[in-house]
C-alpha cells in the first residue's frame, strides 16, 4: 500500500537518502526544513519531492514531483 508524502533527500552521487518525510498537507513544513537542513549541507544536493511511498520507504514506479533542490 502507498501513501503520498513529501520527503526532503540528500542525494550525492548516486546514493539517495531520505532525511524526513512528512504528510501531504505539510509542504510548507518540508520545505522549510530543506532550506535549513541545505544551509549546513557540504556535499551532495538536497531536495524536497512529493511521491508515493510504501511502508519500506520505496517510491512507487521510482516517480516523484520535485518541488525545489538546494545545492
Amino acid at each position: 500500500m502507498f501513501e503520498k508524502k513529501f520527503a526532503v533527500t540528500k542525494t550525492v552521487g548516486n546514493d539517495e537518502k531520505i532525511l524526513k518525510y512528512f504528510r501531504e498537507d505539510e509542504k510548507s513544513e518540508a520545505l522549510e526544513y530543506g532550506a535549513n537542513i541545505a544551509k549546513e549541507n557540504s556535499d551532495g544536493v538536497i531536495s524536497c519531492i512529493l511521491a508515493q511511498f510504501d511502508e519500506d520507504g520505496n517510491k512507487k514506479n521510482n516517480e516523484c514531483e520535485v518541488f525545489e533542490v538546494w545545492c
